[in-house]
């Protein structure tokens, strides 16, 4: 924490003379902070009172806060021997509202109605309308009930019945929706199983699920693993189907029979089957269709996977309403283009999206022609607020989010979506009917409004558990405490929600056991479960461990069976089940798991590792001379291994961006001379490698363009600029994601040579383009960048436009128009640098404005030295976290030379005015407006980007946008529009490799 004199010091310290104590003060006090409590002891009596933001709290929510505190106080008084989690919060009144009037939801729906008797009912009041479309091919309601019929009356012939499980392994088709229908009409329940599932999956859900007879069609039959089933192609068996009744068969599934079972995957690692009752669907359609009525002259599309229970209502809804149900072609849902030919082709008016499918969807410059649209349901991942948005001024139709899981008949709440609406976060909704929401703690007790709590979900809807899962189906469907009835059972989702005072709610994430290490979001039960599944692992744990501060990595405690370990093997098997960022990094072998009393695991138990490789491994090769064992020493130490072979990968043995800066550090010490460049371990990522470049490496020598991935020539090259501090190995989890076809290249700034560095985006652009036209010499070029790089990117690709090449790419990765930040006062942009420090930081407004001015003033000195004269932006300052490590870094001569980059890039991007480009853009653009919440979705770049603009939202925040799980998203996206803007200028970027060939020759 820094110390100030006075006030005037401070202000000074981070460049901010002449603007008052008094306005930051009042712009302080009408920013939204939170909400400030001031205690006051009058004798006999506490007085407390409130000063909270009206932009954020309103009367009722802070009264309601009142009373949560005296109902404590009051439960605590009544009895003071009670336990820490027995005291409760909330009033006589709220409980009965959170318990019974928000669930108020009680429909009186048919009870013995079916899903098949549904649809049966409809086919005799509409036979001769068309029910389903599929390419050029349909079928009148008849004749589907004709042909379901048959399909029925020939798998009864098979002893198919009530709660008789069915694989389908097929394709998008008429003959999907006949198989479905025809099983459902045997009375039996379907299993679908997707035919570009990996063989192994495949495998397993049909040796779990046990299907008697297994639909498919003939060109799947070579897909299918070895198999007890009994094997129907409808396509080679319609000869003996279509000779079978036509009439609806008899004794059909009752309500409580199974209507499906869909496999969804969990944190075991080991897919696991909801069995779903006709009674659960039923209730949800029923419920659907009352909210929204379908008529003969609606239209759905089918297009979700039948793997996915979206499906369910896709193909049935329809069907129990007269509308027509159109079949989208195997693969259409991925495609956007497609999907709103087909819209406009067949007058749909209903579909339903994925938040992620609809933001390509709309992202289609044709999309105003889908106007026969009149609802469109989105569930399936959380809805952004900005998408909301989007939609609405792009389409007339209603909007409405849903929520639910696999084990609860699809979806369980509901939400219209309002146009101009003030709430920034979508809601999930409230309960559909016959369907109770109950928002609770670890102990089962209500959460009050506005309190997150995890979402357990009970009533009609509530599948009958997991197949063959009887364990797993105790610890989720549990019995319900609020119903008096003792069949009545909860599911517990694993998802954080809260109650809104209006009765709707919001949706917050997930309470998994997961862990964060490096922006990367890890679930540790999936990384145990491909541990136990290697032959000679008997048992395993995994946990995140911080014993050398500022390097969480990862830890795995095994049981072996008896064999050996080796590292190597193992490492490259795990990689095969895992991304790279999920492999352990350290692992120790032990004789058993210790346990707790209650034979739970004793994590508390677990030893710290000791520096170590595996040993036993075959494939460690000893430095083969004095200089490779000095480097192969460092790389142990920095690694925290006992030993590192000269072909062990730095990356692969847990080295991040961060120890990469060290691993420089510690070489510095053992091998003087200049500074190494960070690129260094990129270009050369093992010993063996490492010890070869500073061999070769000549001083002085100047490089900015890196190679990171090799790629192939057909591919046309991405180059991509670092950040703000010039640092390449940001870049690489990006150039790690995207596909190794791909040649990828980054600069690096030249300061990191310890050389003056660009002190202006026109400078640095320049020299790219130099050093790129030396790897490709005309274009059409790929460029891009994230934060500080996408500007560079920006002006490389307006000046290569000046030169006459053609710019196929410009990607900015969010990456802020520069000259929004200079409408900022001064006093705005510190507070909003203060907000964005607290955040990441922990702290709260009221920690800071209920102190006296010295402690607050020196809280915000101490936050601000990240940013004194630009040497560090938030970014960065939120990466390089640890005091420890910053101060470390700071007194070395690669800490100066990274601050002395940072600070120049930073002074560059301030001076930079951007000039129109008359080409496009693509923005790969955080969730999370962190900084200076900029809400405008091009990021400042509409006003001179003229060529138009392609948006994508990731979800997370600007820091980690280039961390897993966001880079993966972006990297996908990213290789999608490349490889379509490839095939537009595959001719174009031949010529130029050719002429680039001949240039070499010569």
């Amino acid at each position: 924490m820094a110390v100030w004199r006075d006030r005037d010091q401070m202000l000074s310290f981070i460049g901010l003379e002449g603007v008052t104590v008094e306005s930051l003060l009042a712009e302080a006090r009408t920013s939204k902070f939170d909400l400030t409590l001031f205690a006051t002891d009058c004798g006999d009596e506490i007085w407390l009172e409130a000063e909270y933001s009206t932009d954020l709290f309103d009367d009722v929510r802070v009264a309601r806060m009142f009373d949560h505190y005296q109902a404590l106080l009051e439960a605590v008084a009544a009895n003071p021997d009670q336990r820490l989690h027995e005291p409760q919060l909330l009033t006589s009144a709220e409980r009965q509202q959170v318990v019974e009037e928000f669930n108020a939801t009680e429909r009186a729906y048919p009870q013995d109605a079916s899903l098949v008797a549904l649809i049966e009912a409809q086919v005799e009041r509409t036979p001769d309308a068309v029910a389903v479309v599929f390419g050029n091919s349909s079928l009148t309601y008849q004749g589907l009930n004709e042909r379901a019929n048959q399909l029925g009356h020939y798998l009864r012939e098979m002893s198919v019945g009530p709660d008789t499980l069915v694989g389908v392994f097929m394709e998008r088709s008429v003959e999907m929706v006949v198989a479905l229908y025809g099983i459902l009409k045997a009375g039996g329940a379907y299993v679908p199983i997707d035919p570009d599932y990996p063989a192994d999956r495949v495998a397993f859900m049909l040796e779990d699920a046990r299907v008697r007879v297994l639909l498919t069609q003939s060109k799947f039959v070579g897909q299918l693993p070895k198999h007890d089933c009994r094997l129907v192609c409808l396509d080679i068996a319609c000869d003996s189907i279509t000779t079978a009744d036509t009439a609806n068969p008899t004794r059909t599934a009752s309500p409580s029979n199974l209507a499906y079972m869909i496999y969804t995957s969990g944190s075991t690692g080991r897919p696991k089957g909801a069995m779903n009752e006709h009674r659960g669907i039923v209730n949800r359609l029923l419920w659907i269709q009352g909210q929204h009525a379908l008529t003969e002259a609606d239209t759905i599309i089918q297009k979700t996977p039948f793997s996915f229970d979206i499906s369910v209502w896709e193909f049935f809804w329809p069907l129990l309403a007269g509308a027509r149900l159109v079949v989208a072609k195997p693969g259409g849902h991925r495609d956007a283009a497609y999907l709103v030919d087909l819209i406009v082709k067949e007058r749909v008016t209903v579909l339903h999206f994925v938040p992620s499918m609809l933001q390509v969807f709309l992202d289609q410059p044709d999309v105003r022609r889908c106007q026969s649209l009149r609802h469109v349901i989105c569930s399936g991942e959380a809805l952004p607020f900005d998408l909301q948005e989007k939609f609405f001024k792009s389409l007339p139709a209603q909007l409405h989010n849903l929520y639910g899981p696999t084990e609860a008949a699809v979806e369980v709440t509901h939400w219209i979506c309002q146009r101009n609406s003030d709430r920034k976060v979508v809601p999930i909704g409230r309960p559909v009917a016959n369907t109770q929401i109950y928002i609770l703690d670890r102990h089962l007790q209500p959460m009050p409004i506005g309190v997150m709590g995890e979402l357990y979900i009970g009533g009609v809807q509530v599948c009958r558990g997991y197949h063959n899962r009887p364990e797993l189906t105790a610890e989720k469907f549990i019995p319900d405490p609020f119903s008096e009835d003792p069949r009545a059972r909860l599911y517990k989702t694993g998802d954080l929600c809260r109650w809104l005072s209006d009765g709707s709610i919001e949706y917050w994430g997930r309470a998994d056991f997961q862990v964060k290490i490096r922006g990367y979001r890890i679930e540790l039960g999936e990384i145990e479960a491909a541990l136990k599944a290697q032959p000679e692992i008997k048992q395993a744990v995994v946990v995140a461990r911080d014993d050398k501060r500022g390097d969480k990595r990862l830890v795995a405690y095994v049981v072996s069976t008896g064999t050996v370990l080796v590292l190597s093997e193992l490492r490259t098997r795990l990689k095969r089940l895992l991304p790279d960022y999920m492999v352990p990094a350290d692992y120790v072998v032990l004789d058993s798991i210790p346990v707790t009393p209650n034979g739970k695991v004793d994590r508390l138990a677990l030893r710290a590792p000791e520096p170590s490789a595996l040993l036993d491994d075959a494939s460690y090769l000893p430095p083969q001379d004095a200089y490779e064992g000095l480097i192969c020493e460092a790389w142990a130490d920095v690694l925290g291994l006992k030993r590192v072979g000269i072909r062990d990968n730095f990356f692969d043995l847990g080295g991040h961006s961060l120890l990469a800066v060290q691993l420089m550090l510690r070489l510095q010490e053992i091998i003087p001379g200049e500074p190494l460049p960070l690129r260094a371990v990129l270009e050369a990522p093992t010993v063996e490698k490492f010890a070869a470049w500073l061999r070769n490496h000549k001083a002085g020598e100047r490089q900015f363009l890196v190679r990171m991935r090799p790629g192939i020539s057909e591919r046309p090259p991405f180059f991509s600029v670092h950040g703000a501090g010039g640092n390449v190995l940001d870049m690489r989890a990006l150039a790690m994601a995207l596909p190794a076809d791909l040649p990828f290249y980054c600069f690096e700034d030249k300061g990191l040579d310890d050389s003056t560095p660009f002190e202006s985006i026109e400078e640095a652009a320049r020299c790219y383009i130099d050093e790129i036209r030396q790897v490709q010499p005309h274009g059409p070029y790929y460029l891009g960048g994230s934060c500080y790089g996408g500007i560079v990117a920006f002006e490389m690709a307006r000046r290569l436009e000046e030169l006459g090449e053609p710019v196929a790419a410009l990607v900015l990765i969010d990456s802020l128009n520069p000259t929004f930040v200079k409408s900022l006062s001064k006093g705005q942009r510190l507070l909003r640098n203060v907000r964005f420090y607290m955040r990441r930081t922990g702290w709260h407004a009221r920690r800071i404005f209920t102190q006296p001015p010295g402690e607050w003033l020196g809280y915000i000195g101490g936050a601000l030295k990240h940013f004194r004269d630009g040497i560090l932006d938030p970014a960065r300052a939120v990466a390089i976290h640890d005091e420890e490590m910053v101060s470390s870094i700071a007194s070395n001569p690669i800490g100066e030379i990274l601050k002395r980059t940072m600070r120049a890039n930073l002074s560059a991007r301030r001076k930079f005015e951007p000039r129109p480009y008359n080409g496009s853009a693509m923005i790969f653009r955080a969730s999370e407006r962190n900084l200076y919440q900029y809400d405008d979705y091009r990021l400042g770049w509409g006003s001179v980007v003229r060529g138009g603009i392609e948006c994508f939202e990731i979800e997370g925040a600007h820091e980690s946008i280039l961390d897993q799980p966001a880079v993966q998203l972006v990297a996908e996206k990213l290789d999608i529009k490349l490889r379509e803007l490839a095939v537009e200028t595959k001719e174009v970027y031949v010529l130029s490799t050719t002429e680039n060939l001949h240039a070499m020759a010569e």
